[in-house]
């Protein structure tokens, strides 16, 4: 049997209550957490304009445009969520797959269970089997041929397993679903030669979902893509892993960002943050600051004097800048205030990057970075090699509850704060209605710009 069979033979049939526990509540984490950062990023300019062209693309429907008071299709909804989900860069990720998964599996399963009118269980079910597609089939591209590692490039490939594992769609309907999103997926090279940076596109995720359920509608009315797809060595070094099905799950090594910029940038700020406090310094003391680590760190953008908001959060320099001068709360989230100050301008042009071999042979299983300070009482050098929010390091569940509070905190009351935590907490038994209609009430944005103006 080809190995998309039986993945999708497993993605379909696998009984939501046979799922662990641990990777049950990682997936109620995941939910939270999407939330958030979508909260977050709904007033962020890609995010309103991909509102914009889905309410006039897709139509009405029954699924929710999170915080918007809006109802459209599946399609819809879970394009311009994704988007506000995956603007600000503090969304959830996975190393196998260098990339965001969650931000392609969340959106397009809530939008579909409250089409279908699914239960909590099994939509945090299809959210498990989204990412374990992803890391099954992801982890196992030919670099060489497969010269772009942005998640939009596979993220339709999520989608269509999660909409598909709601929808109850056969496996070999669900089959010919991934193939056709393999094969659909947006190129993005322009993306990676940008850094993803400087641009709403970025890595293209909410467009790949767009694809995702495209790719799905087309299976279901018997179109086909190549065969045997995932098992060409010109394009996958080997066969996806497909041995240990149902041993353990992927999603139980998702990782949750702190930092609202790219991973990449994340072991440098926590070095510099722990070295900034074993030290008692503040920015002014820090006379140049060196960076080793991998090489996908160093060719992101990188500007010391980010263009715009996107570019931000694709520089290392900028983003350390941020941490030493305003503190880690600054970076959760980033704000487009940021942009152009001088003393953070100032702070960033101190900042050297180098790769390292040792560490750039870590990636992708990490992103491992050395920090090295200068001072006028003398240097001082930290090793990261696991961010907080790794498996390795985790948030916790406490942690990430403290997070979306963070990022929330101008946007939603505290009344509504706790609800929205209750319910994702409860999605296995009678949260999801609750969690749904309260994603339907608009934010507080006249809050947020009033403190934006202070």
């Amino acid at each position: 049997m080809p190995t998309i069979d039986t993945l999708t033979e497993f993605v379909s049939e696998f009984p939501s209550e046979n799922i662990p526990e641990v990777s049950l509540r990682m997936s109620e984490d995941c939910v939270l957490d999407a939330i958030g950062a979508g909260a977050a990023g709904f007033g962020t300019g890609g995010a309103e304009a991909t509102r914009s062209v889905a309410a006039a693309l897709f139509g009405d429907g029954p699924a929710t445009v999170w915080f918007s008071g809006t109802k459209t299709s599946q399609i819809g909804a879970a394009f311009p969520n994704s988007m506000a989900m995956s603007a600000l860069d503090i969304d959830d990720g996975h190393r196998a797959t260098i990339g965001h998964p969650g931000a392609c599996a969340i959106p397009t399963a809530l939008a579909t269970a409250e089409t279908t009118g699914a239960g909590g269980l099994d939509m945090l079910a299809a959210v498990v089997m989204g990412i374990e597609v992803a890391v099954r089939l992801t982890e196992t591209r030919n670099m060489e041929t497969h010269q772009c590692i942005a998640t939009g490039r596979w993220g339709g490939i999520v989608a269509a397993a999660v909409a598909g594992r709601l929808r109850g769609l056969a496996p070999d309907r669900l089959a010919q679903a991934l193939l056709i999103a393999e094969n659909h997926g947006p190129g993005l090279l322009a993306s990676q030669a940008h850094g993803f940076g400087g641009a709403h596109v970025k890595e293209g995720i909410a467009w790949s979902v767009v694809t995702g359920f495209i790719a799905l509608d087309l299976a279901e009315a018997g179109f086909t893509g190549y065969p045997n797809t995932f098992d060409l060595a010109d394009l996958y070094d080997r066969s996806p892993n497909i041995e240990d099905l149902g041993v353990s799950f992927a999603i139980d090594r998702t990782y949750f960002k702190p930092y609202s910029c790219c991973r990449a940038v994340h072991s440098a700020i926590d070095a510099l943050l722990t070295l900034m406090e074993e030290e008692s310094l503040v920015a002014d003391d820090i006379e140049s600051l060196r960076v080793d680590g991998c090489s996908v760190a160093y060719n992101l953008t990188n500007h010391v004097d980010p263009p715009n908001f996107e570019a931000a959060q694709f520089s290392i320099p900028f983003a350390l800048a941020v941490a030493a001068v305003d503190g880690a709360a600054a970076l959760q989230p980033l704000k487009p205030q940021a942009l152009g100050r001088i003393k953070l301008v100032d702070f960033a042009k101190r900042v050297s990057l180098y790769i390292d071999p040792e560490l750039d042979a870590m990636f992708p299983r990490q992103v491992a970075q050395r920090v090295t300070i200068k001072t006028r009482r003398g240097s001082f050098e930290k090793l990261v090699e696991h961010p907080l929010g790794d498996p390795a390091n985790p948030l916790g569940r406490d942690g990430i509850r403290t997070k979306f509070r963070n990022l929330t905190s101008t946007l939603l009351r505290a009344e509504r704060q706790k609800r929205l935590i209750a319910d994702t907490g409860n999605l296995r038994s009678d949260g999801l209605p609750s969690l749904l209609e309260a994603l339907r009430s608009p934010l507080n944005l006249k809050a947020k710009k009033s403190d934006s103006a202070r």
